[in-house]
């Protein structure tokens, strides 16, 4: 009986594994093992087709097949050609999307693309460097996989290929993006330094002027090691609170009581401006994160939608000062965190909510800067209405200026391919992307040049 049981749990497993696998494949939940797709999927197939011959050979004899038999055998059948057939036109779309998107109009392409920064591959070099000599993006991230074995000289003779694609289409370098907080989140080290984080120079101070002095050279050796490799724009600093008492043993990713700066909204302010001046003298775009702020955010915002139930007051005079007060001050990107604000909008995630981003941050906040999301790969827009597509069109919609595809950037075509539909339709609001691609203008006229800060 125990056998028996094991083998119908074992062959329901299969069963569910190659539908799962055939169903999402193209999903990012399995990025990094899209690249072994069909011999997975060969795999799955294999183990099905035995099962099938199995159950032949136990009925070889002959005898009438009991009902149960018959109902195996036509699930076994079932399973492995609906899985084929969806694996095939997974594929089929896939690449149909992205034949859609390459051979798109080129003015049409640079006007939508320039609002998308990608990851790739590192065995996709030769894509990324199709999709910038087509105009088709505003930026790229690389990450450890893109460095993984690589010297620093290598590292940067890919970037400048890269920067060289782009002049030689006349228009602004690309923003190279990476995540260099140090601690816990640093994909450029090695073969950059391996930095602390920056609560572990707050904790170790023992003065104010201490703590400034530490928190210069900090960002001095990090922004110029980035900027000498070709590095243009750093996820970094966070300035969400640390907030130790939300309960995070679950949360994987986000980590914001292991990243964060202080809990002291004043500490948090005062180090990543002056982290954030430091970086802008040296070339590279600093970047606020994680907006609204995530310290009373307990879900990890990578794979659950995370919600925040104060009221905006609150929020104003706490998690939101060291993001006003530094945007003011510098030309720092702030990063929009999938997270819903209940009491101002229950329905979007800030990132791609108009009341969020177009009432209080464009209009309340007069903020003129660069607004930016987290990574669409995460589950919160993978599962929103639409999917990575449909809301890429709200978030440009909102007044959002760069959409970040970083984890899975075959995403892209997805998304681009929709934004480029809602623009055909009307469906994508001109006016706001208008005013978007003024900014992004502004912002490439104003990198050609450090900014010199006093202290």
């Amino acid at each position: 009986m125990i056998i028996k049981f094991s083998s119908i749990v074992f062959k329901t497993g299969i069963f569910i594994t190659t539908l799962f696998f055939a169903l999402n494949i193209k999903m990012p939940v399995l990025y990094k093992i899209r690249q072994w797709e069909v011999e997975i999927l060969l795999l799955l197939l294999s183990l099905n087709s035995f099962l099938l011959y199995k159950n032949i050979l136990k009925d070889k004899n002959r005898r009438a097949f009991k009902i149960i038999k018959k109902c195996e055998l036509a699930v076994i059948i079932f399973v492995s050609f609906f899985s084929l057939s969806i694996f095939s036109y997974n594929h089929y779309q896939h690449n149909a999307v992205r034949e859609v998107i390459l051979n798109a109009d080129k003015d049409q392409l640079e006007k939508i693309g320039k609002h998308f920064i990608i990851g790739y591959r590192d065995d996709n070099f030769s894509d990324i460097q199709e999709l910038v000599k087509r105009r088709a993006i505003g930026g790229v991230y690389l990450t450890k996989r893109n460095i993984k074995g690589k010297t620093s000289f290598e590292i940067k003779k890919e970037i400048e290929i890269l920067q060289n694609i782009q002049r030689g289409n006349n228009l602004p370098d690309l923003l190279i993006a990476t995540d260099q907080e140090g601690g816990l989140v640093s994909r450029f080290s090695p073969p950059l330094t391996q930095l602390p984080t920056l609560s572990t120079i707050v904790k170790d101070s023992k003065s104010d002027k201490e703590l400034r002095l530490k928190v210069v050279e900090y960002a001095e050796l990090q922004s110029r090691e980035l900027s000498d490799i070709g590095i243009n724009l750093n996820f970094s600093p966070v300035v969400d609170l640390k907030n130790s008492s939300i309960e995070q043993v679950l949360n994987l990713h986000t980590r914001t009581d292991l990243r964060a700066i202080s809990k002291d909204k004043d500490i948090v302010t005062k180090v990543a401006l002056i982290y954030s001046r430091i970086s802008e003298k040296n070339r590279v775009i600093p970047t606020l994160k994680h907006f609204p702020g995530l310290a009373m955010v307990s879900e990890d915002t990578h794979l659950f939608e995370g919600k925040l139930k104060v009221n905006e007051n609150y929020l104003s005079k706490n998690d939101w000062v060291p993001f006003r007060t530094i945007s003011k001050k510098t030309g720092a990107f702030i990063m929009l965190g999938h997270v819903i604000l209940e009491k101002m909008d229950r329905d979007s995630l800030v990132s791609c909510s108009k009341t969020i981003v177009k009432s209080i941050i464009r209009e309340k906040w007069n903020h003129t800067g660069i607004l930016i999301t987290d990574d669409l790969n995460m589950g919160p827009v993978v599962k929103s209405k639409g999917g990575i597509g449909g809301f890429s069109v709200r978030s440009l919609n909102a007044g959002v200026d760069y959409l970040l595809i970083s984890y899975d950037g075959e995403q892209y075509y997805k998304a681009i391919n929709s934004v480029i539909n809602a623009d055909n339709n009307g469906s994508l609001d001109n006016s706001v992307l208008n005013n978007s691609n003024l900014r992004i203008t502004k912002l490439s006229k104003n990198n050609r040049e450090p900014l010199i800060t006093a202290f």
